[in-house]
């Protein structure tokens, strides 16, 4: 009984050890992440290397820090919709649409006190690209 139960105990200390280093690696990257240096960036120029080759345009700009300018068209628990506006010549319509992941206080005390149609920057790291349509995460607003 006493081998049934040492047994047990070193399972869930394993575990438990797995998850604290789990949330203290994610926390590390999470602080990396806001670290990073943004640079800004035309979403025309980014869509249209995306149209030449979306394979290269993914490896060349996921992954990298921007500032992004724009209007609120939408606030969500989580994140921020803006609304770009395009000049890129096989657009007729339409505009880019940056949806920008945030979390914590700072964040949502921003969030707070904004509303649809203010023009805001975003710093944040690009994660997704979808034809007109961008995700940045780890995200900070001025």
């Amino acid at each position: 009984m006493k081998k049934k139960t040492k047994k047990f105990l070193a399972i869930i200390a394993i575990i438990a050890l797995v998850i604290v280093g789990g949330l203290v690696y994610n926390s590390i990257q999470t602080k990396a992440e806001y670290g990073k240096t943004a640079e800004r960036i035309e979403l025309d120029e980014l869509y249209d290397d995306y149209l030449k080759n979306e394979i290269r345009a993914t490896e060349t700009y996921v992954g990298n820090r921007y500032k992004i300018t724009g209007r609120v068209v939408e606030i969500q628990r989580n994140c921020i919709l803006l609304e770009v506006k395009t000049n890129h010549p096989s657009v007729i319509v339409g505009s880019h649409i940056v949806t920008a992941y945030f979390s914590g206080k700072e964040q949502e005390e921003f969030v707070k006190n904004i509303s649809n149609g203010y023009i805001i920057t975003v710093e944040g790291t690009l994660r997704t690209i979808n034809d007109l349509k961008y995700g940045f995460h780890y995200c900070t607003f001025k």
